[in-house]
């Protein structure tokens, strides 16, 4: 089974909002 890009862009968006999290959460 191949990633569609549209899977592989929303995994990319939700590790991006995970880091984004992060450094806020830590200031």
């Amino acid at each position: 089974s191949s990633i569609t890009p549209l899977k592989s862009a929303y995994y990319m968006i939700k590790v991006s909002l995970a880091i984004l999290m992060q450094k806020i959460v830590k200031g």
